[in-house]
């Protein structure tokens, strides 16, 4: 399976460095946008909509 994993992350982003980069900035940009909730649910969007999708994206094609 890691092999697998490693030739799809090649052939979709070949560029890993430079996609990375985006990636995390994207997640910087929408942090921003989530301090401006209310507290209550602050945390909550900060664990499902930015650091699962992220670690779990991270860890399935860029790191191998």
């Amino acid at each position: 399976m890691g092999v697998i994993r490693r030739i799809i992350g090649k052939l979709l982003f070949p560029d890993k460095a430079k996609f990375a980069d985006d990636l995390a900035n994207t997640f910087k940009q929408s942090m921003g946008e989530i301090l401006s909730f209310d507290e209550g649910i602050k945390d909550l969007c900060t664990t499902w909509l930015l650091v699962c999708p992220h670690t779990y994206f991270n860890e399935l094609f860029l790191v191998g």
